[in-house]
């Protein structure tokens, strides 16, 4: 009888708007596109660590001048959220942009 083993790969849980990685050193790649999502942002541009419930979004930290800032903060501004209310583990995170004449005040600053 053969015995057949297998390897056991841990559950990997994916949140469709959570995309944090704190290696982004430059905020643009080299052909001029955003390294975080490969776009072309006008200058005019702001960018919000936030946080999605439903069809609403909460600005939870910023405004930064990069999608690379805001997206580095992502993490920060869940761990915020969660220490002041722990019933938003089921929302979703990530990053938001405006243009910069509309700058409304984050909930947790920048």
């Amino acid at each position: 009888m053969t015995r057949k083993t297998s390897t056991t790969v841990a559950p990997i849980k994916i949140v469709a708007y959570e995309h944090h990685n704190p290696m982004y050193t430059s905020p643009v790649g080299l052909d001029g596109t955003c390294i975080v999502c490969g776009k072309e942002h006008p200058e005019d541009r702001r960018f919000y660590a936030v946080m999605k419930k439903s069809d609403r979004k909460y600005l939870l930290l910023g405004p930064y001048l990069t999608h690379a800032e805001a997206d580095n903060n992502v993490a920060r501004g869940t761990e915020l959220a969660r220490e002041a209310d722990p019933r938003v583990y089921r929302y979703e995170f990530g990053v938001s942009e405006y243009d910069d004449s509309y700058e409304p005040t984050a909930i947790f600053g920048k």
